[in-house]
């Protein structure tokens, strides 16, 4: 290597000279040499050319640098994205002198210019080949920042950069455009061998997994050609499929207790099932499953936008085919596929039922399939047929699987049994608490009220009234938080006849603060308890619940409360219940002819025959008296409202004895001596 004017040479030595000249260097080590004051800077290149990088070499001991600088070189070859490249060559030249040596050159570039020539688009033309389309960084939804990916993405121009999330997300997307129907298309026949599907069984399956738009015979005649068949009315392009009611029933089975169970993403959406299938009742499978009948193989979109609930959340609203109800006699309801699936009260309008038309049988054939009895929900009217004894229609295996589920008390219907469990998994979704014993007691009041659009008056049950009050008031949160705002009108109509009825036990106050800890300041049952306690409080109790106020700063809906009852009591010291009563309707928001006003109306008709009369028996004879609008509570209050006949109104227990039986003059029942007022009855 020549550096200016110093040159220097490489020898050939052998193994003794070689040891000789290390113990010279061993020996001449702490001496300072005057040879050689200069470094030297060494370059490399690999054998493409492409510049490596360059170091500075202590000419004092050069052997040690070069070997220094040889092991930096080839680990910063190995960390090289590009990868392992062959070994360094230096750029040699050679020239004559007259000892016969090699004289070499160094060039030293720069090395941080030499690393940013090295750029994306020369490491994709050359090494990766021209039939991959699309390159795609999945990063941790941790790592991908903002920045980061801007700065990924002009590092690496053409890379999807994608979450696990998003992938999902395309994969679901590029799932569901493959099953979409494509544009121009009508219709499709497929038509399986039938050696085929004995060979395979789950071909069938398959193919309506991947053409859920299509008709699939699995059994055709081979006699008949499709293209000499010609179409009925049922087979035209307006009809998205036959409706066959035993292969309704098949896929039915095969959905509800069938090997599979329904996928997370079977709906276009994530909806979490498969891990918890085999936990879930009977009931909560069949509803199911008829979501997934609608969704693939046997409905149809429903006409206008749809039901209210999948408008709001973007999804396609499908119910059952209308020739599939007509042909199979089952009531299966106006639901569609996903309020099924979620357990959501469906509002689309009942379905028409329009009879296909049939051949007239002769007469001692002629069955009555129009009004067979289905059992199976209150949202297909059963009128019965006027058949004797000796023609009644046996009722069908469907009928009776059905009845049976219908008359369980607790699981009256499978939307019912559902949505009973389904109301406390909301409870713990929003973490509202619910005492362990009154989960059920909530399961089962919600369930009801969501199939019958009611709830049980207190007296019903053997419960305590403050347990009925604090009950309702969690029952109403939960119907209200989920916007199911009829059913929480329900609710409020309940706990005002409830107040109504026995006005001189209020609510505890630690029942009703939830009202005013979880809902809006405009909440119509929260609005009713400030009306009842400022009607009802007197200003004694006021100052004192202020005073609690003042000593517990820290509870918010305390003093929500009391400040809401304070500015509805106002001025006025101490209100009956006749101005209670008068503020019933203040806190609704019905129309005139609505269903709400209709249930609203009965609900205060039978409030005003319970607290205007009450007739009791005593000693001296019965004694009928009247409710002024000013009179104590307590001396009108009504018996506890039942779903039997008060016996104020019984024409019976106007008698002066109670008759028990049909005989007469015998020692228990009838109208025998010994009976006289010591005999009375009492409330």
């Amino acid at each position: 290597m020549a550096f200016g004017g110093v040159k220097t040479y490489q020898f050939a030595a052998t193994e003794q000279e070689c040891a000789m000249l290390r113990t010279v260097r061993n020996a001449e080590r702490g001496i300072a040499s005057a040879n050689l004051p200069k470094t030297l800077e060494l370059s490399v290149k690999d054998q493409d050319g492409r510049f490596l990088g360059s170091c500075t070499i202590e000419t004092r001991d050069m052997m040690k640098d070069f070997v220094s600088a040889g092991a930096g070189f080839c680990e910063a070859l190995i960390k090289n994205s590009v990868g392992t490249r062959a070994p360094v060559e230096l750029d040699v030249v050679y020239s004559e002198s007259a000892t016969q040596t090699q004289e070499i050159a160094v060039v030293a570039p720069d090395l941080k210019s030499v690393v940013r020539e090295i750029s994306w688009e020369q490491i994709r033309e050359a090494k990766i080949p021209a039939c991959v389309k699309e390159i795609t960084f999945t990063m941790d939804d941790k790592v991908l920042t903002p920045d980061y990916r801007e700065e990924l993405q002009s590092e690496y121009p053409g890379v999807a950069i994608l979450t696990p999330g998003m992938k999902l997300e395309e994969e679901m997307a590029q799932r569901v455009l493959e099953q979409a129907k494509p544009k121009g298309v009508t219709e499709m026949i497929i038509e399986l061998d039938e050696a085929e599907i004995a060979q395979n069984p789950l071909l069938n399956k398959m193919m309506r997994d991947r053409y859920p738009w299509a008709t699939i015979e699995a059994s055709p005649s081979s006699s008949i050609s499709r293209r000499r068949t010609p179409r009925t009315p049922e087979s035209r392009p307006s009809s998205p499929r036959r409706p066959d009611p035993l292969e309704h029933l098949k896929d039915l089975a095969d959905y509800a207790v069938g090997p599979g169970p329904p996928t997370d993403e079977e709906f276009g959406y994530r909806f979490a099932i498969g891990k918890e299938w085999d936990t879930l009742s009977y009931p909560r499978k069949l509803e199911i499953a008829h979501a997934r009948a609608i969704q693939h193989h046997h409905g149809k979109v429903a006409d206008g936008p749809g039901c209210s609930h999948c408008v709001d959340n973007g999804y396609q609203c499908k119910v059952y085919l209308p020739q599939l109800c007509n042909l199979s006699h089952i009531a299966f309801g106006q639901s569609c596929q996903h309020c099924r699936l979620q357990g959501v009260r469906c509002n689309l309008p009942a379905a028409t039922r329009e009879r296909m038309p049939i051949s007239t049988a002769p007469a001692a054939l002629r069955v009555d399939t129009q009004n067979v009895p289905s059992f199976s929900s209150r949202e297909m009217i059963y009128t019965p047929p006027p058949t004797t004894r000796s023609n009644t229609p046996k009722p069908s295996l469907v009928s009776r699987i059905t009845n049976a589920i219908s008359s369980d008390p607790i699981a009256a219907t499978a939307c019912n049994f559902y949505t009973s469990r389904d109301i406390l998994s909301f409870a713990d979704e929003i973490n509202y608490p619910i005492p362990g014993k009154a989960r059920n007691v909530i399961a089962t009041m919600y369930g009801k009220l969501w199939k019958n659009l009611e709830t049980e008056p207190y007296g019903k049950r053997f419960i305590n009234l403050m347990l009925h009050y604090e009950n309702l008031v969690t029952l109403y949160i939960l119907t209200y938080l989920r916007q199911e705002y009829d059913l929480a009108f329900l609710v409020l109509l309940r706990f005002q006849h409830t107040n109504c009825n026995k006005p001189c036990q209020l609510p505890e106050v630690e029942g009703v603060l939830p009202l005013f800890e979880w809902l809006p300041a405009d909440a119509p049952l929260r609005q009713w308890v400030a009306i009842l306690f400022a009607t009802r409080w007197t200003s004694n109790h006021m100052e004192k619940m202020e005073m609690q106020v003042r000593d517990d700063e820290r509870d918010e809906a305390l003093r929500d409360f009391v400040s809401q009852v304070a500015i509805v009591k106002g001025s006025s010291d101490r209100q009956n219940i006749h101005a209670l009563q008068m503020r019933w309707c203040e806190v609704h928001s019905h129309e005139l002819g609505s269903r709400d006003f209709d249930e609203c109306e009965r609900m205060e008709e039978s409030l005003e025959e319970i607290g205007t009369t009450v007739v009791r028996r005593e000693d001296d004879g019965r004694v009928t008296r009247g409710s002024s609008p000013g009179a104590g509570s307590s001396a009108t209050a009504g018996s506890p409202v039942s779903g039997f006949k008060r016996r104020a109104d019984d024409d019976a227990s106007q008698r002066p004895f109670k008759r028990r039986g049909s005989a007469r003059g015998r020692a228990r029942g009838g109208r025998g001596r010994g009976r006289g007022d010591s005999m009375r009855w009492e409330d």
